[in-house]
C-alpha cells in the first residue's frame, strides 16, 4: 500500500468586513479582469503595508492623479500587464512589484 503525503498548506485567519455592495462588486470585476480574487488583493495589500511599514499608497487630501489612473488603465487595455498565475506570483508580486514586473511584463 502507499501512502500520499500532501503537500502542507499554510495556515490562514478569517477576515470579515462590510462593504458597499456596489464597491465590492466594481472591486471583484476589475480583480476578477486583474485575474485575482478579493483574497489575494487583500494579501498582496497587507504584504507591501508591511514591507513598506506604511499604506502603500499616498493618503491625502490633495486630488488624485487621474491622469496617471487613466494611463494604467489604457496600458491594461493594450495588453501591458503581468499575469499573476499562482499564488507564488502572487507572493513575489506582493514582495516586490518592481522587480515581478520586470522579469514578467508581456510583450
Amino acid at each position: 500500500m502507499s501512502t500520499i503525503i500532501l503537500p502542507k498548506t499554510k495556515k490562514t485567519s478569517n477576515l470579515q468586513i462590510r462593504l458597499d455592495p456596489e464597491l465590492k462588486s466594481e472591486v471583484e470585476f476589475i480583480l476578477s479582469q486583474l485575474g485575482l480574487n478579493t483574497a489575494q488583493a487583500v494579501a498582496i495589500f497587507f504584504k507591501q503595508i508591511i514591507r513598506q511599514k506604511a499604506i502603500p499608497f499616498a493618503l491625502s487630501l490633495d486630488s488624485i492623479d487621474w491622469q496617471n489612473v487613466e494611463n494604467s488603465r489604457k496600458d491594461c487595455k493594450k495588453g501591458k500587464f503581468v499575469a499573476l498565475n499562482s499564488s507564488e506570483d502572487i507572493d513575489n508580486f506582493a514582495d516586490n512589484p518592481e522587480t515581478f514586473y520586470s522579469q514578467n511584463k508581456s510583450k
